[in-house]
């Protein structure tokens, strides 16, 4: 089986339905309360990179024992795997390289499904122009805007700001104190 036959059956083995992977959304965004914290968030930050190329995902895939959300590229994924000492170049991998690159789940050909709900997603990027998108703010219902990366050069320059502040401080100190850092914290949600 080549990559083109892969490509074929993997289209053919049926899909993640859009309302299966609202209905996981949903699930992530309800209240957990299983602990002694309880936490509830109005959205999720999904990635739509694919881990492997790092650039936008064209073809969203996951495998079937994947407990995640977030999909990789299904091109990539294939042109990635070593394949078996064979004439042809495009024969599949052997058995040992289908893990799936995000939690290490079996994901190899059978296993894999097409998630319609990214698929949406990503065409309608596409439609809007928006191919530099890296990753999506989803709220309740699977309603969903661009995540919008901070701006390297803003970020720079608070930086700076916050180190000419730091610098001012640290002469207003006496020598008897060392002069305090602050701790820089980069959030891992959306922005």
């Amino acid at each position: 089986m080549d990559h083109e036959s892969t490509l074929t059956t993997v289209r053919e083995l049926g899909a993640f339905k859009a309302e299966r992977t609202v209905r996981e959304i949903e699930h992530r965004l309800r209240r957990d309360d299983s602990g002694d914290v309880i936490v509830q968030n109005d959205s999720l930050c999904i990635s739509l990179m694919d881990p492997f190329s790092a650039s936008m995902v064209r073809l969203p895939v996951r495998g079937l024992r994947c407990k995640h959300i977030e999909c990789f590229d299904l091109y990539t994924w294939l042109q990635s795997r070593r394949g078996k000492v064979s004439r042809s170049r495009t024969e599949p991998t052997i058995a040992d390289g289908w893990k799936c690159p995000i939690c290490g789940e079996y994901a190899g050909p059978m296993s894999l499904r097409i998630d319609e709900y990214f698929v949406r997603v990503l065409r309608d990027l596409v439609d809007a122009g928006e191919t530099q998108a890296t990753s999506i703010k989803v709220i309740s219902g699977g309603s969903w805007t661009v995540n919008q990366e901070p701006n390297v050069e803003e970020e720079e320059e608070e930086e700076d700001e916050e180190d000419e502040e730091d610098e001012e401080d640290e002469e207003d100190n006496d020598d008897s104190e060392a002069p305090r850092r602050r701790k820089r914290v980069k959030p891992s949600e959306c922005h």
